[in-house]
Parts: structure tokens; sequence; C-alpha cells
């Protein structure tokens, strides 16, 4: 197993991130409730199409997934949940524009939507979706308690540099 240090440094290493960004993928959450969130990639912005609540007959492990795209749950410094997935269509880094051989590109024109499963933990401050090949976050509500309908999601500044 590769030490904490080499797994935080991957594909998208160098991309402008916080702290808990860097941090590998903590142990899988262990819970009884859980979101189910649709997300909409809607010709290069994300929307938050539905999240619904519910309670499981008994606790789930987290799933654990590879993906250009994360949910990240963080509490100060410190990274609590990471679920990781795709947006169908999209590939797994912007391609160079100078490279003819390059595949093309939907992401500006496409429109798609993908169900992501999250725990539902009792702790965290702040809830984002990371596009981990650009280092843009999109702000989330946290936590969400009831089934909400269609929100946007405000871009995160990007940390000075």
């Amino acid at each position: 197993m590769l030490p904490a240090a080499a797994r935080a440094e991957g594909a998208d290493a160098g991309a402008p991130r916080s702290e808990a960004a860097n941090a590998p993928d903590p142990e899988p959450s262990v819970s009884s409730r859980e979101l189910t969130l649709d997300i909409a990639w809607e010709k290069g912005v994300p929307v938050l199409v539905k999240a619904a609540p519910r309670t499981l007959p008994a606790p789930r492990r987290a799933g654990r997934w590879m993906g250009r795209f994360a949910l990240e749950l963080t509490e100060g410094p410190a990274l609590l949940e990471r679920v990781r997935f795709n947006f169908p269509l999209l590939h797994d880094a912007p391609p160079n524009r100078a490279d003819y051989k390059a595949p093309p590109s939907f992401e500006n024109g496409l429109t798609t939507t993908v169900r992501v499963v999250f725990p539902q933990l009792d702790r965290g401050a702040r809830f984002e979706l990371v596009d981990r090949a650009t280092g843009r976050r999109w702000s989330l509500p946290w936590p969400i308690e009831a089934e909400r309908g269609r929100t946007p999601m405000p871009l995160v500044p990007a940390p000075a540099r």
C-alpha cells in the first residue's frame, strides 16, 4: 500500500486545491442514513436537481469508486467523507485543443445527469462538488434534512496564491 503522501498526489496533483482535497480518501463512513443526489451537468455548470434523504433498515458502508468528480464533506481542515463519480460522456480531463488526436469534447454543450449516494453524517460544515481535473469547486447546502428540488451550486472562489 502506498504511503498517505503518495496516495494524496494522484494524476491531478498540482491543481489548485484545499488541504482537504490533498488528503487521501478517509475510511468509508458507516451510516443507516444516506442522501440520494441527482446532479446535472448543464453546458459546463453543475446543478443539484434533487436531493432526497432516506433511512436504511441497516447501516451501510459508503462506496468507493474512482472518478473525475467528487462530493466532499469537510469540517475545518478535516475531510470527513469523499464519494467520487463521473458524469456520463465527460472526459477524465479537458482535452488539449492543440492536439488534433484528442477525443472530441462534449463538456461545454453537454447536458447529462448522474445519481450519487452519499452517507448522511451528523458532522460536517462544508459540502462541495469538486472537479478534480480542473480544481473547480461548487458549494452544496449542508445538512440536507428534507427532500429538496432544483438548487443552483455557487462556484467556490479559488484560494489566493
